[in-house]
């Protein structure tokens, strides 16, 4: 597991982490980004999804496509109902 008392009892010298998968990380948004900029992440078993389904609250459909960027982008199914009809 992956949390903010993990990370923070981690020695200086330590750059690379390798995790299960990232249902074994527990860090709000903030820290995660922070461990990011700190640490290479290997995950040894990848999920491989298809897409996203993304339901939107206080955010455009637009700044989320900006921050995600292009490729994630490629993946996001904003109403799944669209693609059935």
């Amino acid at each position: 597991e992956v949390t903010s008392e993990i990370l923070a009892s981690l020695p200086p010298g330590v750059t690379s982490l390798v995790i299960e998968d990232f249902t074994k990380v527990f860090l709000e948004q903030g820290e995660l980004t922070r461990a990011l900029g700190r640490f290479h992440f290997s995950v040894r078993h990848p999920v491989r999804l298809l897409c996203f389904a993304v339901t939107l609250r206080d955010v455009s459909r637009d700044h989320l496509l900006e921050f995600i960027g292009p490729r994630a982008a490629e993946k996001v199914l904003f109403n799944p109902y669209e693609a059935a009809s």
